[in-house]
């Protein structure tokens, strides 16, 4: 798990580094993207206390609908304490 603020910090080094995901289309159907969507590529992602994934590489975020986003994050759901129970 990462310090508080870590996860959120993260995301808005995304957009400083790739700029508003406004400014895309989603990679996923390829309407207007709203929003920077982790995309679980990085081999060791960073968790919150919640189990939500992120990475501190700005190039593991795709830009995304809210629509396919919140699609993407639930089938990716992540069980914390099985990744806990692997390492």
């Amino acid at each position: 798990m990462t310090e508080p603020g870590a996860y959120r910090a993260a995301h808005k080094r995304v957009e400083r580094e790739r700029g508003s995901a406004k400014t895309h289309n989603c990679v996923d159907c390829g309407k207007p993207a709203e929003s920077w969507a982790f995309n679980y590529s990085c081999p060791d992602p960073l968790f919150t206390e919640a189990g939500s994934a992120y990475s501190s590489n700005v190039m593991d975020y795709d830009p995304m609908c809210l629509k396919c986003h919140h699609k993407r994050d639930e089938h990716t759901k992540f069980d914390f304490a099985e990744y806990n129970r692997r390492r």
